[in-house]
């Protein structure tokens, strides 16, 4: 299972199916793509769930049965993104020098290692430049934890969806803003 910021998905036409699984509901939307490049929505789906928060796998179980739910009324499955919720997702922004491309890749793993309070063998995570100044990078690392990755993916898997890409919800909604509003992007 990937983590994946990048700065525009790709999304295959004509159909694009996202699940946000909150943290008390589930929502699910059908998509296509309309003309000028716009995401028009052709179908809204959401089931909440009860969830006990004194024991957090029930998170796990209530999302389970909330996407059960809807595949089920709505004859919604396939290919999905999913949206995950901010207390099971970590958002970290970092600054470092402009450094030539071949170099890139290993000092943001070194600042993922500084920044992400675990383990990078302990999670899933990706990264997305958001600036470049010409004398700094921000860059965006997001990080799951692998046994909520897992346990959302087999979730996900066992309602009949197929996860093509999970991003943290922010980023999920800035990736629709994007995509829908292409004239509008940096």
């Amino acid at each position: 299972m990937h983590l994946k910021l990048s700065p525009l998905p790709i999304f295959p036409r004509p159909r694009i199916l996202v699940l946000d699984c909150g943290v008390r509901r589930v929502a699910c939307g059908l998509f296509t793509a309309g003309t000028g490049g716009r995401l028009v929505l052709r179908q809204l789906a959401f089931e909440p769930h009860r969830l006990d928060s004194r024991v957090e796998t029930n998170w796990n179980d209530a999302t389970g049965r909330a996407l059960a739910a809807i595949a089920r009324r709505e004859k919604f499955g396939g290919t999905c993104r999913l949206a995950l919720p901010g207390h099971h997702t970590l958002v970290k922004f970092v600054r470092t020098p402009l450094i030539e491309k071949a170099g890139l890749a290993s000092v943001i793993e070194f600042e993922a290692r500084r920044s992400i309070p675990c383990p990078l063998e302990q999670v899933v995570w990706d990264r997305l430049l958001v600036t470049n100044d010409g004398a700094d990078l921000e860059v965006m690392l997001a990080a799951i934890k692998n046994e909520v990755a897992d346990a959302v993916h087999a979730a996900t898997g066992a309602a009949g969806f197929r996860v093509s890409q999970m991003v943290p919800s922010s980023v999920a909604l800035l990736h629709a803003f994007r995509y829908s509003r292409p004239a509008e992007r940096e």
